[in-house]
């Protein structure tokens, strides 16, 4: 699970790993401004807030919480978390609470990152192919002045490159799926690439 850093002013910055979000809360940098459904130190069969075994308690306490419920050994302890549950729960949103300035960092226009913007998708058929097979293939091609950028790439299958060859769309009679855009920010493009989204990011960044 990956955790978004937004700025003090909510911008998006980045996405950390679980184990720099943890350090960015015991080192009180950060407020939590939204968290995963499970444990910040214990889950999965132990008490979220003081880390005791569940299976030798007879009677534990429930609580629901975003539509997710979670077991306690006891009322106390269900208690603390109804206080506070954003402090025992895996972080997905960090912000801040100093100003950091900001280094946009831009994504080079490479095979791969062409790849992953199209999620391995020929703009043409449609189909799925893995990144060894897939080819680039220039909107406008390079021998009509085309260049090699991000809004004049895309993944292209073996078939549908040897169908347009050196061919302006209108003439080779094809269509894009998408029209090839250029991520705005290195943040953008983690999150396209990212599988197991967190609902609440899309608050954050507009893909």
């Amino acid at each position: 699970m990956k955790t978004l850093l937004l700025s003090s002013t909510y911008e998006p910055m980045k996405f950390i790993s679980e184990r720099k979000a943890i350090n960015h809360v015991l080192n009180d940098k950060v407020d939590k401004i939204s968290a995963w459904n499970s444990g910040f130190k214990y889950n999965n069969g132990y008490c979220i807030v003081c880390g005791s075994n569940l299976k030798f308690y007879t009677k534990t306490s429930d609580v629901i919480y975003q539509n997710s419920t979670y077991k306690f050994c006891g009322e106390d302890c269900s208690e603390y978390f109804q206080i506070e549950p954003l402090g025992y729960l895996m972080p997905a949103i960090l912000r801040l609470k100093k100003y950091t300035p900001r280094h946009i960092k831009k994504r080079r226009c490479s095979r791969g990152a062409i790849f992953k913007r199209d999620k391995n998708l020929c703009q043409y058929c449609g189909d799925k192919f893995k990144s060894s097979v897939l080819t680039i293939d220039h909107v406008l091609p390079k021998t009509l002045g085309g260049k090699t950028s991000w809004i004049n790439c895309v993944a292209c299958c073996s078939y549908c490159n040897n169908k347009k060859a050196d061919k302006k769309l209108d003439i080779a009679d094809m269509k894009l799926l998408n029209k090839p855009t250029k991520p705005t920010t290195a943040v953008w493009y983690d999150y396209n690439s990212i599988i197991n989204k967190h609902e609440d990011w899309k608050h954050y960044i507009k893909s």
